[in-house]
């Protein structure tokens, strides 16, 4: 029984070693003075959505968008209906979008039907027309001062920029919320502190933009794996490209509420992680040691170690268990003991990470205070929840599928609540 003890002391000690620099970051973003960018002249945007039988919500997208502070002339919005069997397409139109439908079973995923909508708005509009373009999900809503903000971001230097993301459901359980409390630490939180120290952001999969000269440089928006935000910021992070975060252009998108669901998003998650380490991992490293290097430290501290040594852990855990147990020298009583000291320090540590982000967040949490409590004290039991699902996508065949988004809420339901 010694072995188990010391590989999960070992293991422990490595996680906690992985994990000491987002520490860092934590008590930065608690001490530190929000950033602000200068007024600027405003630029012309083409904002590019991507939806699979959204009819339900591309509406309330769209009417947010229409709702901006920002010169209505100086937006164009296009939606590329991606195999829709529903009314997404009329929807779309009926708000004043401009739509690009595309049926190809055979080739799935967002970032292939954003690429095909980028080249065809080059074939039809042409080049140069806009500064760039603004990524959105269907299910997105935006605060009425995004625009604003995230152009003043644009103009004092960047090519590429993520924005604050927040849920407009975070309170209706507590999948909902750990899925809320993680974007909020992982693209808020973190990024805040990154932006403080001169480190590259990252991209979320959603709400963020893109310079037109870095499309082009790239030959098109290029995504082949199974996480298109996280190859999209290790191709950028490789090459010394910076990426602004704007935390004043807030944005709205809805989480998963059942389990098969969230579930499913990890295994993809883990999955594009994978596939995104093995792709640009080598060259990550590489570019430690270049301009920038610093960013390209982050990003692969921020997804392998903690990844490859959580899964060994859980991995070699069943292993010799099972060994043990063929030899008939299991010991459970010996068992429970360490199993509860784990559990219970992980648990401390990731209850922690949650109350941080809650004392920076907590205005934005668009729930009551009861729940808000409730559901940091869930957190842990949320991240527990994704170990299963990281091991599993470690060895599963993890294809593309499409989430079913229901929420109607509206950007005056967001205003409401705050």
């Amino acid at each position: 029984m010694e072995i188990l003890t010391i590989i999960n002391t070992v293991g422990g000690i490595a996680l906690m070693a992985c994990m000491l620099y987002q520490w860092i970051y934590v008590i930065l973003d608690l001490v530190r003075k929000p950033k602000t960018f200068p007024e600027a002249e405003p630029r012309k945007y083409a904002i590019l959505i991507a939806g699979r039988n959204e009819e339900n919500v591309i509406g309330q997208l769209l009417t947010s968008i229409k709702k901006q502070k920002y010169p209505a002339e100086l937006i164009d919005t296009y939606v590329v209906a991606d195999n829709c069997t529903d009314s997404t397409a009329a929807v779309a139109r009926e708000h004043g979008a401009v739509v690009y439908e595309r049926f190809n079973t055979e080739i799935v995923g967002k970032g292939f039907a954003l690429d095909e909508l980028i080249k065809h708005i080059w074939s039809t509009v042409g080049r140069g027309v806009y500064d760039g373009f603004i990524i959105f999900d269907a299910d997105n809503l935006l605060d009425e001062n995004y625009m604003t903000e995230i152009n003043n971001t644009i103009c004092s230097g960047y090519r590429i920029v993520a924005s604050y993301r927040n849920s407009k459901n975070y309170g209706d359980n507590w999948i909902s919320a750990g899925s809320g409390m993680w974007f909020l630490r992982d693209y808020v939180q973190l990024s805040r502190a990154r932006e403080m120290l001169g480190v590259s952001s990252t991209i979320s999969g959603t709400g963020f933009y893109i310079a037109e000269s870095i499309v082009i440089e790239d030959g098109g928006f290029i995504s082949e794996t199974m996480s298109e935000d996280t190859e999209l910021s290790a191709r950028w992070m490789r090459r010394g490209e910076p990426i602004g975060f704007c935390e004043y252009a807030e944005f709205y998108d809805e989480q998963p509420t059942k389990f098969s669901v969230f579930f499913h998003q990890r295994t993809r998650w883990t999955k594009g992680y994978l596939q995104n380490m093995k792709k640009h991992g080598p060259g990550l490293l590489r570019s430690i040691f270049r301009k920038r290097g610093s960013s390209c430290l982050d990003m692969v501290a921020a997804i392998l170690p903690p990844l490859v040594v959580g899964g060994v852990m859980v991995l070699t855990d069943i292993g010799v268990g099972i060994y043990l147990i063929a030899k008939g020298s299991f010991d459970l009583m010996a068992v429970i003991p360490m199993l509860a000291i784990g559990i219970g320090m992980g648990y401390l540590m990731t209850l922690l990470m949650g109350v941080s982000v809650l004392i920076t967040e907590h205005r934005h949490i668009l729930c009551p205070v009861w729940k808000q409590v409730l559901y940091v004290l869930l957190y842990p039991i949320y991240m527990l929840a994704c170990v299963p699902a990281c091991v599993y996508g470690i060895f599963a065949k993890v294809t593309w599928r499409p989430i079913k988004h229901t929420s109607t809420a509206t950007i005056e339901d967001m205003t409401k609540k705050q």
